[in-house]
C-alpha cells in the first residue's frame, strides 16, 4: 500500500486482496510470487535516482516520449518538488536524467542497429529529425552522420 511516504513503495489495488489465485496452479503461483519477491528486493536495493531512471526508461519505452516531471511524480507517488529534491541530492536535474537516457538510446539505435536518423528521432519522441539532430549535437558534439562515421569521442556511451 502507498501512503505517500518519502520511501519507495509498491501500490496494489485493494480489490486484489479478495482475489484468489486465478490460475489455480500452486507451482505457477509460487513462481510468480518468487519473481515478485526478487523484483521487490531489487527495488529496495536501488536508491531513488536509480528508481527514477528506471521509471523514466520504462515510460519512454512505453510511450515513445519522455515523461513530464508531473507524470514521474505521479508514478513515484510524491510531489514534483520531491522529485526535484531527490535529483538535486543525486547531483543532477530532470533534464540531465532524461538526456542521459536518451543519449544511450540514441547511441544504441544509431550504432549497432543502424537505425536511420529519422526513425531514431521518431522512436525517441522528437517531433522531427532536425530537433533530434540538434539534441544529438548538443550531447555528443558531432552530428549523427559524423558520429556514425567514427567521429565518436572516447567518452561517448558505447553503441
Amino acid at each position: 500500500m502507498n501512503f505517500r511516504q518519502e520511501t519507495n513503495a509498491l501500490s496494489f489495488p485493494t480489490s486484489w486482496e479478495r482475489t484468489g489465485n486465478p490460475v489455480g496452479e500452486l507451482d505457477l503461483f509460487q513462481l510468480a510470487k518468487s519473481r515478485c519477491e526478487q523484483d521487490i528486493a531489487v527495488a529496495r536495493s536501488m536508491d531513488s535516482y536509480g528508481l527514477m531512471r528506471m521509471q523514466v526508461s520504462k515510460f519512454i519505452a512505453a510511450t515513445g516520449r519522455p515523461p513530464k516531471v508531473k507524470e514521474l511524480a505521479r508514478q513515484q507517488a510524491c510531489s514534483q518538488r520531491t522529485i526535484m529534491r531527490r535529483l538535486r541530492a543525486a547531483g543532477t536535474n530532470f533534464q540531465d536524467l532524461v538526456d542521459s537516457i536518451q543519449m544511450r538510446r540514441a547511441s544504441e539505435m544509431l550504432g549497432a542497429s543502424g537505425t536511420s536518423v529519422e526513425a531514431a528521432a521518431e522512436r525517441l519522441g522528437y517531433s522531427d529529425a532536425s530537433s533530434f539532430r540538434r539534441s544529438f549535437h548538443r550531447w555528443f558534439g558531432v552530428n549523427p552522420g559524423e558520429w556514425r562515421r567514427g567521429g565518436r569521442s572516447p567518452d561517448l556511451p558505447a553503441a
